[in-house]
């Protein structure tokens, strides 16, 4: 009974993600080896973007970058990677959180370019991408 009573009275800081929408995977990219798929959901006005990298050649991609870019009315955060080189023949070997702040709670659009090596090849991935889920109302 007291656990109860505390939770009910005190505020949690947590509490915002009671109100979070359930989560869905988008694929950002697939493409000469290269998946980048997107763990999307919001909680209130942020979209949370849990990026996760793959890798299905037989080289390393290595001086992995992931570079974005939102309209002016949203505000980006950008956590580092977990690595910088996506091993060969992996899945979901590299991660990176990204935040979206949306305000406005208009439909996200995003530009992307990622950039890597292999095999002593520079290689750049670019492109629009606006297939997340819609802002809560």
């Amino acid at each position: 009974m007291r656990v109860q009573m505390v939770l009910h009275d005190t505020p949690c800081k947590y509490s915002s993600y009671l109100t979070a929408t359930p989560s869905r995977i988008v694929v950002l990219l697939d493409k000469n080896g290269i998946r980048i798929v997107f763990d999307a959901r919001y909680v209130q006005d942020t979209l949370h973007l849990r990026a996760k990298f793959s890798n299905a050649s037989t080289a390393p991609m290595m001086g992995l970058e992931l570079k974005i870019a939102v309209p002016k009315s949203m505000k980006l955060t950008m956590e580092p990677q977990s690595a910088d080189t996506i091993p060969p023949q992996s899945t979901n070997a590299v991660i990176q959180l990204v935040h979206i702040a949306n305000p406005t709670k208009t439909d996200v659009r995003i530009r992307y370019q990622v950039n890597y090596e292999q095999n002593g090849v520079t290689m750049e991935q670019s492109g629009m991408f606006d297939e997340f889920p819609k802002p809560p109302a």
